[in-house]
């Protein structure tokens, strides 16, 4: 990519987090933290629940994510699912 492509591209594609990048990451240490703090199983549970929310949210978005970034969105889709029914079910 020369300069002045780089210059015209989009935070995404000159390698920088974007803003929901950045959002992921907070969501990602808070879920740590609880965890960490976490007394019960239901806080357990909603501790990944805010983790897998987070992983998804630094997963690359747009066109250029291929074919492993919709499988691990798939799959962290399908494990949020499954934690929020458990959840529902420790209630």
């Amino acid at each position: 990519m020369s300069t002045e492509q780089a210059q015209k591209a989009s935070p995404d594609k000159q390698g920088r987090f974007s803003f929901v990048s950045c959002i992921g990451a907070v969501f990602m240490f808070l879920a740590v933290v609880l965890l960490v703090k976490a007394g019960t199983t239901r806080d357990v549970v909603g501790s990944c629940i805010v983790l897998v929310v987070g992983a998804d949210l630094m997963l690359p978005r747009g066109e250029q994510s291929g074919r492993v970034v919709q499988v691990a969105r798939t799959v962290l889709l399908v494990v949020g699912l499954t934690l929020v029914a458990v959840e529902i079910a420790v209630l």
